[in-house]
């Protein structure tokens, strides 16, 4: 959809712009968002920022898909691995 983060910063069909300050909605709130990464806008849109950066150039993060329960057994490939273990 768009060629670059620069781009995707100013994009007024995504969260994302929204987050970043730069579009508003009446139907989103950035502020839970921008709780997780500081207290202060600035260094808070900073962060979510490099974030996006990070995810965009494959940086290996937590996976936080599948919920607590699957994590806590390791993670899809474990999840995968005991259900052929258990037929």
């Amino acid at each position: 959809m768009v060629g670059s983060l620069s781009a995707l910063d100013r994009y007024s069909w995504s969260g994302h712009a929204g987050v970043m300050g730069n579009t508003s909605q009446k139907w989103y709130s950035t502020d839970e968002v921008l709780g997780l990464f500081g207290k202060q806008k600035k260094m808070a849109r900073s962060r979510y920022r490099q974030f996006v950066n990070e995810g965009i150039n494959g940086v290996k993060t937590q996976d936080l898909s599948g919920g607590g329960l699957i994590r806590s057994y390791g993670g899809w490939e474990a999840v995968q691995y005991l259900r052929k273990e258990t037929r």
